[in-house]
């Protein structure tokens, strides 16, 4: 699906980035300034917008994403981060006219991502005319930045994924994705609002015969990050919300 080009009587160049928030108010500034306004690609400049859906947060978060000039969508219920993904897919479908938009972009509020990596995934998205970009965390140039229970621990989801629902992109659990304005319709309505969602939205590409690429990343993690990570009882509830999706369908 090409995503270059005019709308009406208004070009798309615009980048929107989605960056799903939860207690982050230690990283999300810099995350948010860190995306660079312009991002040139074959001598095509495309503005970016960055949109945080700030999740019902407990701290400061919701505040020092609007100081650091993102868009900033509310949760008053804290609904996972599948759910606060939702939210910002569906605010830049009500506003992809107005605003020119080309492409859209996730990426984590908690700095493990390097906003450069987006010029790796929009280069892509318009060298192969992919539908959808996934950044690939798990290749040999991040052995020694990636601890080894989380490459295991991602490589041991990816499997699963694989076995529920035929799908090979490797690191089903990057939250660097890029996905055209056009595509976005045919993933945005998934139905798990916690962590599985990203499996999910994979599965759905699938179904609607989408392509998809991955593109090596890169990977930072910091203590805080590591944290934060997901609890054994978090993989449990992320396992069990795809067993029944996949039998619910």
């Amino acid at each position: 699906m090409e995503s270059s080009g005019v709308i009406g009587d208004r070009r798309r160049d615009v980048l929107a980035v989605i960056i799903p928030a939860y207690n982050e108010e230690r990283a999300i500034a810099e995350v948010v300034r860190s995306v660079p306004p312009t991002l040139t690609v074959d001598d095509q400049t495309f503005r970016t917008v960055v949109i945080v859906v700030e999740d019902c947060s407990r701290d400061a978060t919701y505040q020092n994403a609007l100081d650091a000039g993102a868009i900033v969508i509310r949760h008053f219920i804290n609904s996972g981060a599948g759910a606060a993904t939702r939210t910002g897919f569906s605010y830049v479908l009500k506003n992809a006219e107005r605003l020119g938009v080309a492409y859209v972009a996730t990426i984590d509020a908690d700095g493990q991502h390097s906003s450069g990596d987006l010029l790796h995934l929009l280069r892509e998205a318009v060298a192969t005319k992919a539908d959808m970009l996934v950044g690939n965390r798990l290749h040999e140039g991040n052995k020694a930045d990636m601890p080894r229970h989380r490459t295991l621990g991602n490589r041991g989801l990816s499997l699963i994924s694989r076995g529920l629902f035929g799908i090979t992109t490797e690191d089903t659990q990057s939250g660097l994705r890029m996905v055209t304005i056009d595509a976005l319709p045919a993933i945005s309505r998934f139905t798990i609002d916690r962590y599985g969602f990203c499996s999910e939205i994979l599965w759905r590409a699938r179904q609607k015969n989408l392509t998809v690429v991955e593109v090596p990343i890169g990977v930072k993690y910091s203590e805080e990050t590591l944290g934060k990570g997901q609890s054994n009882w978090g993989v449990f509830d992320l396992v069990t919300d795809l067993i029944t999706l996949r039998l619910i369908g």
